[in-house]
């Protein structure tokens, strides 16, 4: 949920008004995140170059941990690197949008 929030701010703060924010994010957040996180098409099916933009996404570590944990049983051992790189993403994303919001603010 931080990371969806945070990767929403982070378009907020780069458009003009609301419904550009809105456009986008439901363009990029939804439609990549369920094409591109594993959820439809297994990640092994995409050709090389675009099977690196899967990394940035957060949907495709919050799926690996779904089915890790609830399918496939394993504890905190088996996911522990999702949980790492959601945390990483959150980090990212909240700091480059903090960035831009603090460039925003009018000097005194």
């Amino acid at each position: 949920l931080i990371d969806s929030v945070s990767f929403g701010l982070l378009i907020g703060v780069r458009t003009n008004n609301q419904n550009s924010a809105v456009q986008i994010v439901s363009l990029v957040g939804f439609i990549t995140s369920l094409l591109l996180s594993g959820f439809i098409y297994p990640l092994s099916n995409i050709p090389f170059p675009l099977s690196l933009t899967p990394n940035i996404f957060p949907a495709r570590y919050y799926i690996d941990i779904t089915r890790d944990a609830f399918v496939r049983g394993t504890g905190w051992t088996g996911v522990w690197f999702d949980l790492l790189m959601l945390a990483i993403l959150g980090f990212v994303f909240f700091n480059v949008a903090r960035r831009l919001l603090s460039r925003m603010q009018i000097s005194q």
